[in-house]
Protein backbone atom coordinates (compact mmCIF):
# COMPACT_ATOMS: atom_id res chain seq x y z
CA UNK A 1 0.00 0.00 0.00
CA UNK A 2 1.02 3.17 -1.32
CA UNK A 3 1.68 6.44 1.16
CA UNK A 4 0.44 9.76 0.04
CA UNK A 5 3.42 11.08 -0.40
CA UNK A 6 4.32 8.14 -2.71
CA UNK A 7 1.37 8.70 -4.63
CA UNK A 8 2.03 12.32 -5.17
CA UNK A 9 5.71 12.21 -5.49
CA UNK A 10 5.23 8.75 -8.36
CA UNK A 11 2.31 11.70 -9.79
CA UNK A 12 4.77 14.54 -9.72
CA UNK A 13 7.48 12.03 -12.02
CA UNK A 14 4.62 11.43 -14.46
CA UNK A 15 3.64 14.81 -14.98
CA UNK A 16 7.34 15.48 -15.49
CA UNK A 17 8.10 12.35 -18.01
CA UNK A 18 5.00 13.96 -20.15
CA UNK A 19 6.21 17.34 -20.50
CA UNK A 20 9.51 15.97 -21.64
CA UNK A 21 7.68 14.07 -23.96
CA UNK A 22 5.77 16.55 -25.02
CA UNK A 23 9.06 19.02 -25.57
CA UNK A 24 11.24 15.88 -27.10
CA UNK A 25 12.30 18.58 -30.06
CA UNK A 26 12.41 21.44 -27.45
CA UNK A 27 16.03 23.10 -27.47
CA UNK A 28 15.02 24.43 -23.66
CA UNK A 29 14.33 21.68 -20.84
CA UNK A 30 13.47 22.83 -16.87
CA UNK A 31 15.54 21.61 -14.45
CA UNK A 32 12.38 18.45 -13.41
CA UNK A 33 13.24 17.29 -16.76
CA UNK A 34 16.36 16.92 -16.49
CA UNK A 35 16.17 14.73 -13.90
CA UNK A 36 13.65 12.62 -15.32
CA UNK A 37 15.54 12.71 -18.90
CA UNK A 38 18.57 11.75 -16.79
CA UNK A 39 17.08 8.73 -15.40
CA UNK A 40 17.48 10.10 -12.06
CA UNK A 41 21.08 9.34 -12.24
CA UNK A 42 21.37 12.95 -12.01
CA UNK A 43 19.00 14.63 -9.70
CA UNK A 44 17.64 17.90 -9.02
CA UNK A 45 19.51 18.89 -6.83
CA UNK A 46 22.79 18.55 -8.62
CA UNK A 47 21.35 20.24 -11.46
CA UNK A 48 20.49 23.08 -9.34
CA UNK A 49 23.86 23.55 -7.42
CA UNK A 50 25.74 23.84 -11.07
CA UNK A 51 23.42 26.51 -11.84
CA UNK A 52 23.83 28.37 -9.00
CA UNK A 53 27.81 27.96 -9.05
CA UNK A 54 27.30 28.44 -12.80
CA UNK A 55 29.59 26.00 -14.16
CA UNK A 56 26.68 25.24 -16.83
CA UNK A 57 24.93 27.99 -18.93
CA UNK A 58 21.07 28.36 -18.46
CA UNK A 59 18.44 30.93 -19.20
CA UNK A 60 15.72 32.11 -16.78
CA UNK A 61 12.42 32.84 -17.49
CA UNK A 62 10.50 34.36 -14.76
CA UNK A 63 10.48 31.31 -11.68
CA UNK A 64 11.68 28.78 -14.38
CA UNK A 65 15.42 27.71 -14.93
CA UNK A 66 15.98 26.46 -18.24
CA UNK A 67 18.87 24.50 -19.74
CA UNK A 68 19.56 23.67 -23.80
CA UNK A 69 19.46 20.22 -24.86
CA UNK A 70 22.98 20.19 -25.93
CA UNK A 71 24.24 21.17 -22.86
CA UNK A 72 22.34 18.38 -21.34
CA UNK A 73 23.63 16.05 -23.95
CA UNK A 74 27.06 16.92 -23.55
CA UNK A 75 26.89 15.84 -20.03
CA UNK A 76 25.74 12.75 -20.45
CA UNK A 77 28.41 12.15 -23.34
CA UNK A 78 31.24 13.31 -21.27
CA UNK A 79 30.23 10.96 -18.08
CA UNK A 80 29.89 7.92 -20.55
CA UNK A 81 32.38 5.14 -20.78
CA UNK A 82 32.52 2.75 -23.49
CA UNK A 83 33.04 -0.93 -23.09
CA UNK A 84 35.80 -2.69 -23.64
Amino acid sequence: MQTNGQRREEAREKRARERVALREGARLMDVRALEVESGGTISKFTWRSWIQAKRIPYVKLGRRTLVERETFEAIIRAGRVEAR
